[in-house]
């Protein structure tokens, strides 16, 4: 179901990019879809769901389900309460914002898509503490199953609604901006039922001197000073993306220049720039959400368990095991993705508004971020494992140095790489936040089993090598098809030829070599 997810995922930005492109109607969109989404990251994936589900899971543990109900219903409405307070502040700020300010054009419509999508937050962020409550019980189909309303319906508005409306972006992307809206409404719904088969009936509770609900406060607070830190950092990324990028002006021509201070200073990157990042991000986070996400979240509920009784050698069992698996997946999808990058974003976004002209700037930036993904994994896997030890405090503080070291290094490198250097501090950051939570965690719980790990990195690297030589040769052995005009045709073929020649030998080598994670990985692509 993760898989089906994810997948329409991907149809889903194909329709962006066939309604919109890289215009700026687009990169307004990828900015203000992002805020509410940032909230659902530093609530219900974040903070709250990983203070949560520790505290949760030992009342489950001790078979006290009325208390563990009670928290459930006392979590949902302080969830609900704060966010829609902080909504109903954010609508007010951009209305005086666009009223008594004098936005710009760009601005503008970033503001007035916000405005429309930012009470998504409350509906994401609720299904995302259903989702975790449903696992707790060992439920995990449906819950992962939500999402694809949000996907279907924005689908609908991109490609059958929106053209209703005329040949105006702007247009056009107010409603895609109501179908996210209309979404959030549909996932929230789809819970109740499963929730309601698993005995969980909501009630409105309000207890603040509850000591469960304090205990999840006690280790949310922490990790929310961080985490709000690093999702700001994450908006950051995306806002220099817009703001420090080239523009169309009202004659038409391409604005490359900006000036400060009476100086003249060229823009770092061409117009379309956070729209080249929202679609190279998705699609190198493809195979993090289809497996990696996926272990995370089906151990996490085995780490608090291991943690609740003190088990640090079985918590360092279960850790390593989903690190070996998380790698087994990773590496080949990093050089997967890097050998397709260009025929496969021709193939998935290179039509109506998107230009030829954008599938080089897409796949070289996919490229620089896929470089990063066995960092991402083993950054999500570890940072669960303190969490469910309910240590936040190192691992907030070090998310926190990172993201203020992205940021620095986003002000640095985008003037020699342009948007690559966005994602290349993205990748260095995450690499040295993994190291240094890797070495904080040996020293908390003790070995973690990396002798094991390297040796399934080897057998992994050399299955990877299988992969990249079968991949290579059937590529080049496409490239004879002669169907050199039709570049579409051209790239369909260079890519099922990569993918399904290098699956084949990466598989092929994994059997050989007998690796006990691949049968757990296709286990956990299918849940």
């Amino acid at each position: 179901m993760t898989m089906a997810s994810r997948l329409l995922g991907v149809v889903r930005d194909a329709a962006l990019a066939f309604a919109l492109g890289t215009s700026l109607p687009m990169d307004a969109f990828s900015v203000a879809f992002l805020i509410p989404n940032l909230f659902r990251r530093l609530f219900s994936e974040g903070a709250l769901s990983a203070a949560f589900l520790p505290v949760f899971t030992g009342l489950d543990e001790q078979g006290d389900r009325p208390a563990a109900q009670r928290l459930a219903n006392l979590a949902i409405t302080l969830l609900v309460a704060i966010l829609a307070a902080l909504v109903l502040a954010g609508e007010g700020i951009i209305l005086a914002w666009r009223t008594l300010g004098d936005p710009s054009p760009r601005l503008g419509l970033t503001l007035g898509l916000t405005a429309v999508m930012l009470p998504f937050a409350i509906g994401i962020c609720l299904v995302g503490l259903l989702q975790a409550i449903l696992n707790v019980r060992g439920h995990f189909a449906m819950p992962a199953a939500a999402p694809v309303l949000l996907n279907v319906l924005v689908i609908v508005a991109a490609v059958l609604a929106a053209p209703l409306v005329g040949d105006s972006k702007v247009a056009r992307v107010y409603v895609v901006a109501a179908s996210v809206l209309a979404a959030s409404v549909a996932m929230v719904a789809v819970q109740v039922p499963m929730l309601r088969r698993h005995g969980l009936h909501y009630r409105p509770a309000w207890d603040l001197a509850s000591p469960h609900l304090r205990q999840v406060a006690s280790l949310m607070l922490p990790m929310m000073l961080g985490l709000g830190v690093v999702q700001l950092n994450v908006l950051m990324d995306r806002v220099i993306a817009l703001g420090l990028s080239g523009s169309i002006g009202a004659d038409g021509r391409e604005i490359t220049e900006f000036h400060l201070l009476g100086r003249t200073i060229a823009y770092p990157m061409r117009q379309g720039a956070a729209s080249v990042m929202y679609y190279a991000q998705h699609l190198y986070q493809l195979p993090m959400g289809v497996f990696v996400v996926a272990i995370g979240t089906a151990i996490f509920p085995a780490l608090s368990r291991h943690a609740h009784h003190g088990d640090h050698r079985g918590l360092a069992e279960t850790l390593n095991r989903g690190l070996r698996v998380a790698t087994f997946i990773a590496l080949p999808c990093t050089v997967g993705l890097m050998l397709v990058a260009e025929p496969l974003v021709r193939v998935m976004f290179e039509r109506g508004r998107f230009s030829p002209d954008d599938t080089p700037r897409v796949a070289m930036l996919t490229c620089v971020y896929t470089a990063g993904l066995a960092g991402y994994a083993t950054l999500h896997l570890v940072t669960r494992a303190f969490f469910a030890l309910k240590e936040t405090r190192l691992p907030v503080k070090l998310s926190a140095a990172a993201a203020g070291l992205n940021l620095v290094l986003n002000l640095v490198l985008i003037w020699p790489f342009g948007v690559q250097g966005l994602a290349l501090a993205t990748v260095i950051a995450a690499a040295a936040q993994v190291l240094a939570l890797v070495l904080l965690l040996r020293r908390r719980i003790g070995r973690l089993g990396l002798r094991r790990y390297v040796a399934g990195l080897l057998r992994t690297s050399l299955a990877t090598g299988a992969m990249a030589a079968a991949a290579w040769a059937a590529m080049r052995a496409a490239a004879w098809t002669g169907w050199e005009g039709d570049s579409t045709r051209q790239a369909v073929v260079t890519v099922v030829a990569g993918v399904v020649s290098g699956a084949a030998a990466f598989v092929a080598a994994a059997r050989l070599m007998r690796m006990s994670e691949l049968s757990e990985a296709l286990s956990r692509g299918r849940s």
